[in-house]
């Protein structure tokens, strides 16, 4: 009888103290992950249509020699989408007293061979759809770990929404490029 009732006081107590089947879930809810995936579908599209029947001497336009040519500008969005995913996952496996990543937007792209529209676009789809997979499979804690991001600090959720910013921000460049009177 002694037993059975020290056993009760002990599970009265964990349960009262909280240590018996407390559930804490720190991944992103259904409602921040369908935004995201949403968002990364979106600029998916806009970016796929802004690139539809784009071909290959107007992938390297350039307006004048200081600026990009669309070619370099989807090369460029590649690059930062992916640099912006990697820094968020090392983030995330860091521990969380450590301190957080800077992202630093400065990505240089290299000379490349000729460009192939169909290549370009395979490379767009390949990277859209790496993030748009993460976004919906992670059940890491996005949102415990901070990013600096030009000065700023972050959570690593928010810092996933920039990718469809970036992308965004890439299409209307592309757009511009295509208004230009000398455009091919």
């Amino acid at each position: 009888m002694l037993k059975r009732t020290r056993g009760y006081v002990l599970l009265t107590l964990l349960v009262l103290t909280g240590f018996a089947g407390q559930v804490s879930n720190k991944t992103i809810t259904n409602k921040e992950r369908q935004t995201l995936v949403a968002n990364l579908k979106a600029s998916k599209q806009a970016l796929l249509l802004s690139l539809e029947e784009v071909t290959a001497s107007q992938l390297t336009f350039k307006p004048s020699i200081a600026s990009e040519s669309i070619l370099q500008k989807i090369q460029i969005l590649n690059a930062a989408q992916l640099s912006l995913l990697e820094t968020v996952q090392t983030t995330i496996r860091q521990p969380d007293d450590q301190k957080c990543f800077a992202w630093v937007q400065d990505i240089q792209i290299g000379k490349t061979s000729k460009p192939d529209t169909e290549t370009l676009l395979d490379e767009v789809k390949a990277v859209q759809s790496k993030l748009i997979k993460y976004a919906k499979t992670t059940t890491e804690d996005i949102h415990g770990h901070p990013i600096e991001i030009e000065g700023r600090t972050v959570d690593s959720y928010q810092a996933l929404l920039l990718l469809p910013q970036l992308a965004q921000k890439c299409v209307k460049e592309i757009e511009e490029l295509k208004k230009n009177p000398r455009f091919p």
